[in-house]
């Protein structure tokens, strides 16, 4: 078990099931890495994605890194009492069509979890993922105070504050078939166990 994670209450159950020894993780063949220390945080843009557990049963979780993914199990471990039905995939800050392309041929009919950042960013990105992994690449927008959607022909406007991937998906009539999850009072799961007292 990694002791930084310990001191973080992620549970030997779930360091196993990710087969952690160190914190820095490699994002397919590139030489693109994640890396993770006490105070530091680095993602990459990366060509490919990070994949975990490539033959898991039903469920693909889909982050923008290693360490989210690992924060989003570890807080919401009850609601999935089978880790081998997961399967989890870091696309790093700057997700693109080509590692989506990848991981619909490599997840077909599986159901796409979304966990990206509880602000307006992470939303657009519940938006441009999910419409993408369904063969919709949409065009994103700043306009003044509103976000600007390009998709299927149709430009739409959105108050910033009120653009989610459910009322993407009812404004353009797509149904991803994608579920986001997020922490309620925190920015994204990562945060929420930094912010928890650490662990004896």
């Amino acid at each position: 078990m990694h002791p930084l994670l310990t001191k973080l209450g992620v549970s030997g159950e779930i360091q196993d099931f990710f087969g952690i020894s160190e914190l820095n993780f490699h994002y397919g063949s590139s030489v693109s890495a994640e890396f993770f220390e006490e105070g530091f945080h680095y993602v990459p843009a990366a060509d490919q994605a990070w994949i975990w557990n490539t033959n898991a049963g039903s469920h693909v979780v889909l982050t923008d890194s290693v360490m989210e993914a690992i924060a989003f199990l570890s807080c919401n471990r009850h609601r999935y009492p089978r880790l081998h039905n997961l399967a989890f995939v870091a696309l790093g800050r700057l997700p693109g069509w080509l590692q989506l392309a990848e991981i619909n041929a490599r997840f077909p009919q599986r159901h796409f979890i979304l966990v990206f950042a509880n602000d307006l960013l992470g939303r657009l990105t519940d938006v441009y993922v999910a419409a993408a992994l369904r063969n919709h690449v949409p065009r994103l927008f700043w306009r003044g105070d509103k976000v600007e959607i390009i998709s299927r022909g149709r430009a739409l406007q959105f108050e910033a504050n009120d653009i989610t991937l459910n009322v993407f998906q009812k404004a353009f009539g797509i149904r991803t078939c994608c579920r986001t999850i997020k922490p309620k009072r925190h920015a994204s799961f990562l945060i929420l166990l930094l912010q928890q007292p650490p662990q004896p």
